[in-house]
């Protein structure tokens, strides 16, 4: 039994290889920011019920649900971008996809924090940037621009200034 649970295991861990090469950093960071920009939007939607993607801002299932599909579609992306990068035989394709995905998933967790009245360091907007030219994406960068706009028009806000002190 404890064979076989063994054999088992080593064939996960070999497809999970196959499919998406090396657990290093790079995916690291991309699988905790997903776990945290899921976990934000549930906390935005079951606590502050601020949620843009429900009719009340409150929890619903089917929004969660797309967004879990949203990330599975990360991850077929990311499975694309590694076997690309075994036919050509470079290192390009799989880390500038998770790059990309990362940047989206901070944008997601930025807004996040702003829906919830928290106020966002600079630090971070900026790395929105660095990430974006990183990944050599520009297609983000309107969204981007419309999320930081959003949040600097907030800051901005005389009211939610007052309310932070």
């Amino acid at each position: 039994m404890r064979e076989a649970a063994i054999v088992a295991m080593s064939a996960i861990g070999s497809v999970f290889y196959h499919l998406f090469g090396p657990w290093n950093s790079l995916f690291e960071a991309m699988f905790v920011f997903m776990v945290l920009d899921f976990a934000m939007g549930f906390l935005v939607a079951a606590i502050f019920k601020k949620s843009p993607n429900s009719r009340d801002g409150k929890l619903w299932s089917v929004p969660m649900k797309r967004g879990l599909i949203k990330k599975g579609m990360a991850l077929v992306f990311v499975i694309v971008g590694q076997q690309l990068d075994y036919v050509i035989e470079r290192d390009y394709v799989k880390p500038a996809i998770m790059f990309f995905i990362i940047g989206t998933e901070l944008l997601s967790i930025i807004e996040n924090a702003a829906l919830m009245g928290i106020p966002v360091p600079s630090v971070l907007r900026r790395m929105l940037t660095v990430l974006n030219d990183k990944a050599g994406e520009h297609a983000a960068d309107k969204f981007a621009d419309d999320v930081l706009g959003r949040i600097d028009k907030d800051d901005n806000n005389p009211k939610r200034r007052a309310d932070d002190k």
